[in-house]
């Protein structure tokens, strides 16, 4: 059996997850390294989002500094740790990485900068209108692959980046609601050689009533996230009801809701 070494760090946002370029970070948090402190920065970045077992990452709103938690396993009891997680998501999307250009057996973190501090930039654009509609913090982590049907992760071997948007969802509605469209519409946005990654919303969190390019984001699950993988894991449930002696409609009839028919089901 292996166990959990935990050894966050609170280190400045820059130096946590480096910003592709520095003008990105807003001026409340810029704060001048040298060139070495953001070589270094990234490598330890790069480090532990490849090889660590697990790697996430928080920033709280408006600090200066994140909270770096990422750790290996280990078969020491006594190096081992246990963490708890006291807060729900609001919501989290998912996205596969894209495999470097110059070595596609790794993943591009670049997209993983850039989601992170896509977000911190927003969160400070909302604070010029006197608006705080992130009311706790923002997370991000780094997962292998999974051949699991309908799993985010699909069989990709760069990993799988999942960032969520933790707040406190009737302090300012309004506002909350129009910041997770600002923030799903930059997340589904992305590119890579003229083709737009895949990103799709957790299962289990926050999202119905958003809207992706004037699209609902059931349509969004439907026809362009999972649509591929909808028709596969129907088939391959189909094919286990077939040996079991139950059918997909009764497997409706008996277990579906509203959500699941208008995306699996219709």
């Amino acid at each position: 059996m292996t166990h959990a070494t935990l050894r966050p760090k609170k280190m400045p946002i820059s130096l946590a997850m480096p910003p592709l370029w520095v003008s990105e970070v807003p001026w409340a948090l810029y704060k001048h390294w040298t060139e070495k402190d953001t070589a270094d920065a990234k490598a330890d970045f790069e480090k532990r989002a490849t090889e660590d077992y697990y790697a996430e990452w928080f920033w709280y709103t408006y600090q200066s500094m994140a909270w770096v938690n990422t750790w290996k396993a280990t078969s020491d009891l006594d190096r081992s740790q246990r963490q708890s997680q006291p807060w729900l998501a609001r919501y989290e999307f998912e996205m596969r990485l894209p495999a470097l250009h110059s070595d596609p057996s790794e993943p591009d973190l670049s997209i993983v900068q850039r989601v992170w501090w896509d977000v911190i930039k927003l969160v400070h654009a909302e604070a010029k209108n006197a608006r705080s509609p992130m009311c706790l913090t923002l997370e991000l982590g780094i997962m292998g692959g999974s051949d699991m049907a309908m799993a985010p992760q699909g069989s990709t071997d760069g990993g799988t980046a999942s960032i969520k948007v933790l707040t406190v969802p009737n302090a300012v509605p309004e506002e909350g609601e129009e910041f997770e469209r600002k923030v799903a519409n930059v997340w589904t946005g992305y590119e890579v050689d003229s083709a737009k990654l895949k990103i799709r919303p957790h299962w289990a969190k926050e999202w119905q009533g958003l809207k992706v390019s004037d699209k609902s984001i059931e349509q969004h699950m439907k026809k362009t996230a999972s649509e591929g993988e909808i028709v596969q894991f129907k088939k391959q449930l189909a094919e286990v009801g077939s040996s079991q002696g139950w059918t997909l409609d009764e497997l409706q009839n008996g277990f579906s809701n509203e959500l699941w028919d208008d995306i699996i089901n219709a």
